[in-house]
């Protein structure tokens, strides 16, 4: 991974992995539907939604997405639109899983209660010479950052994904042990922490 970045620098291949990725998550999410005990009226009710009605709030939403059903057949979609829901949570940054995600916190808080701090982390990559680093055809396995000029660090990284997505990944999980505390032997910066959630942005 650090030898040979000819995948990483590939401006297509990201984009192909991330689609196959999404493609699987939605198939797997679509078979666990299949063996819901709902299956049968889920599937009654898909062949007997109304086209003309599905179209008609679909236009809507589009104006307004918080527009309610005025009838019958409008409700009826969207009973079906929140059992599809199901097929999707497996899809990274898709609605279905925000909705999850939103659970997981209520619950947390729930249990918990509200949390102490709220922390926003933007990691400067572009700057930092260990992303740099990672970026930098050149490098080996001894850590020797090079002195390169702004426009050259910029260029490296923005055309390295790979290498921002592992300093990003090195850089939040050393801030969760070190700074926090957790999954760590020593107490975090602001005493011990019961539970603690984390999540990309979207």
């Amino acid at each position: 991974l650090y030898h040979d970045k000819h995948f990483q620098v590939d401006p297509e291949f990201s984009l192909i992995v991330f689609n196959h990725i999404t493609i699987k998550s939605s198939t797997i999410g679509s078979h666990l539907i299949v063996n819901n005990k709902k299956f049968p009226e889920i599937q009654n009710r898909l062949l007997s939604i109304s086209p003309s009605a599905l179209e008609s709030l679909s236009i809507k939403l589009k104006n307004d997405s918080s527009a309610a059903p005025i009838n019958d057949k409008e409700k009826e979609c969207y009973r079906l639109l929140k059992d599809l829901d199901l097929v999707a949570w497996k899809v990274k940054g898709s609605i279905t899983n925000k909705k999850k995600q939103h659970s997981e916190i209520n619950s947390l808080i729930d249990h918990w209660g509200s949390p102490s701090w709220y922390i926003t982390i933007a990691p400067a990559d572009i700057k930092h010479p260990i992303c740099v680093y990672l970026a930098d055809e050149s490098c080996n396995d001894k850590f020797t950052p090079a002195v390169y000029t702004a426009s050259e660090q910029a260029k490296m990284v923005i055309n390295n994904p790979v290498a921002h997505a592992r300093f990003f990944h090195y850089f939040v999980t050393l801030f969760l042990r070190e700074i926090l505390g957790i999954n760590s032997e020593h107490e975090g910066w602001f005493g011990h922490p019961v539970a603690h959630y984390a999540t990309v942005e979207q």
